[in-house]
């Protein structure tokens, strides 16, 4: 017996090995020690195979903060090297709290680095405040790219109050935590600091928590924002400060992985500290010692002023930002602009139809209005048409609902000017993927649609002196439109065939023409779209959702699940119609729609895309994401969701509106359709 139990014990081992040797990389010198770390997880394993060491700002952070002998509580990380290294700042007599609502991938990883008597590990989540539910916020950090991020509740776990784990936590250790550390999603987070208002009557901790932001107009996410407004009442009342914490990742990585770290913006932290915190009597931006790490990053810290609104959090951690980040041009910042969120507040029957489709009232019908295009756009004699040349507008920003509603308003500038337009595919756009396949041109346009025109595209050097579009070159044969400026004395301007009528319904019904003649899709489009929506097991009548999130909270508010939902419903009790095609860059609006209880039957790509700190084409032309693969996943959808019988969206979007024109031409009519925030407009 005891023979073979020797055996089994020696196979144990040897298997145990075998799988440490799979998933684990140990030989990986980091820039104070060596960490054994699962070559799988998320978004560890990534972060030190490309820095050698994972949250480097963070840690240097956190050796400023924590001496020996301290207590921490961490809630929602992840990631061994950071509560490793806060292990080790507190020494055995201190003690490291890690609470998380899914932390098997951590516990593997404590446990393949030896025995860490300091650090104890608490399978909960933290609760979201019944006042503040699901559906009333939205947002979230990156879910790999920013080092780290929070777990939802989920797998039936009990909830625990924040405002209850740390008075527990002191009573089980007659011990005030001197630091608590969230690494938690903006809604995780604005959740859980609404447990923390009772704990803030009484600030003797420092509070260090994730900041989610965008690296190219300098702008604090929304619910962020309003955690940080909350955090720095609380602190400055009772005589602590606040500040932003600009990370420095100081490594020089190699390889694909290492260089889309590389190339992504620092992490952006905010530490609150008490009354007797030294850092307090700082006025200006001052650098952390790196003594204490050597070859660490350090980072830069900025007090943000009491009486800083929300709204101009942006404007204190611009001035941190490009003081301290020498790369802000990569990651397209104008350190120049500051920028202003746009808000709406437009009556529900301004930006609906729940009644039933309108037929279009005018005297040509929607396959008319596309027969008159068609003959501007392929003239007899190109040779002598005139032309107007389009380059890609606003390229480093726009996506595809942007460009293309630029591209109408060029095509309606051309029509009523009496000219033909072409589009310079050599112009620079990110999602320009090049397709050099015998089914496609080279160009973006020639590659997903139907030729614009018979006539072709002066070249560079032609081009090379051309007027720009204005009231002043009707004589010139050929102009250019490269920006903005003077396409929106076109946008509500009509045609002469449609002068007599220029009712509301007029403009959509000619915008309707337009945007159907510019996105016929190609053969090689129709192919993908087949596909998906054989894939997706689509049926012929579906209604539309498009849930934008991503990068658009720049620019305006996400709209809650909840009434994304309400209006589907109504749509479609209105038609008859449950199945919904669902349309977002926002993995996380499937994973709720998942565990939504509901009749309807959603439909979506199966398609993840880590989030980032910067726009999706800025993200292309960096490396970073792929074109062909945006492409395809965007303009499949788009022209998928021109087929649904009634739609959901949000006019702010460029997307939406393109995908209501499409529509509307399908019908021939005003469909039904519900706008989140604002109204339709060319």
């Amino acid at each position: 017996l005891m023979l073979l139990t020797m055996v089994v014990a020696m196979q144990c081992e040897e298997r145990r090995k075998g799988e440490r040797k799979r998933l684990l990389q140990t030989d990986n010198k980091l820039a104070h020690d060596k960490l054994a770390y699962n070559l799988t997880d998320c978004p560890c394993g990534r972060a030190l195979g490309a820095y050698g060491e994972a949250l480097p700002d963070l840690k240097v952070l956190l050796s400023s903060l924590l001496a020996d002998g301290d207590h921490v509580v961490v809630v929602g990380i992840p990631c061994p090297d950071v509560v490793l290294h806060a292990s080790k700042a507190v020494g055995l007599k201190g003690r490291v709290m890690v609470v998380d609502a899914s932390p098997d991938r951590l516990r593997k990883s404590l446990q393949l680095n030896g025995n860490w008597r300091n650090v104890h590990v608490l399978r909960t989540c933290v609760v979201m405040p019944q006042e503040q539910k699901f559906e009333n916020v939205s947002g979230r950090a990156p879910p790999c790219f920013a080092g780290y991020v929070g777990h939802a509740c989920g797998e039936n776990h009990l909830p625990t109050p924040l405002d209850a784990l740390l008075p527990s936590y002191e009573a089980e250790t007659s011990t005030t935590p001197a630091l608590l550390l969230l690494s938690l999603s903006p809604r995780e987070l604005l959740g859980a600091h609404a447990g923390l208002r009772g704990m803030l009557q009484v600030v003797s901790f420092s509070l260090v928590f994730h900041c989610d932001y965008d690296a190219q107009a300098v702008v604090v996410e929304p619910m962020s924002a309003a955690v940080i407004q909350r955090v720095l009442t609380s602190y400055e009342e009772r005589g602590g400060c606040v500040f932003f914490h600009v990370g420095r990742h100081s490594a020089s990585p190699s390889g694909l992985e290492a260089d889309e770290f590389y190339y992504l913006p620092p992490p952006v932290h905010v530490l609150a500290v008490p009354s007797q915190s030294r850092w307090c009597l700082q006025s200006d931006i001052f650098q952390l010692s790196q003594s204490s790490l050597k070859g660490a990053a350090a980072g830069c810290l900025l007090r943000i002023p009491s009486s800083t609104p929300a709204s101009d959090l942006g404007i204190v951690l611009k001035r941190v930002f490009v003081r301290c980040v020498p790369e802000v041009a990569r990651f397209g910042t104008n350190p120049r602009m500051f920028f202003r969120r746009i808000s709406f507040q437009l009556p529900l029957p301004a930006r609906s139809n729940l009644g039933s489709p309108v037929p279009f009232a005018s005297r040509w019908t929607v396959g008319e209005l596309l027969e008159k295009i068609r003959v501007n756009q392929f003239p007899p004699d190109c040779s002598s048409a005139r032309l107007l040349l389009f380059r890609y507008v606003n390229a480093e920003l726009s996506g595809h609902g942007s460009m293309f509603g630029h591209l109408s308003v060029a095509l309606n500038a051309a029509i009523i000017t009496r000219r033909t337009l072409v589009v310079d595919e050599s112009a620079a756009w990110p999602f320009s993927d090049g397709c050099k396949s015998s089914e496609c041109a080279s160009g973006f346009m020639s590659t997903y649609f139907l030729p614009l025109s018979s006539c072709r595209a002066p070249s560079r050097q032609e081009a090379h002196n051309l007027p720009l579009l204005s009231e002043d070159s009707s004589a010139q044969r050929v102009v250019l439109v490269l920006d903005d400026s003077e396409l929106p004395r076109y946008r509500t301007r009509l045609p002469a065939l449609l002068q007599p009528e220029q009712a509301e319904l007029a403009i959509l019904e000619w915008y309707a023409a337009l945007t159907a003649f510019l996105l016929r899709p190609s053969n090689r489009l129709e192919r993908m779209m087949r596909e998906e929506q054989e894939s997706m097991k689509i049926p012929a009548l579906f209604l539309g959702l498009h849930i934008r999130r991503g990068h658009k909270w720049v620019e305006t508010s996400s709209q809650p699940l909840g009434e994304y939902l309400r209006f589907a419903s109504m749509l479609a009790d209105r038609t008859s119609v449950r199945d919904v095609l669902v349309c977002t860059e926002d993995e996380e609006v499937i994973e709720e729609l998942e565990n939504v209880k509901t009749d309807l039957r959603f439909h979506y790509t199966n398609s993840s895309r880590p989030g980032y700190r910067i726009s999706i084409p800025h993200a292309i032309s960096l490396g970073i994401l792929n074109a062909s693969s945006e492409n395809r996943v965007s303009l499949v959808n788009l022209l998928l969701l021109a087929r649904s019988a009634a739609f959901v969206g949000t006019f702010s979007s460029g997307y939406s509106k393109r995908v209501f024109e499409l529509i509307a031409a399908q019908q021939q009519a005003l469909p039904l359709f519900v706008s989140l925030d604002h109204v339709w407009s060319p």
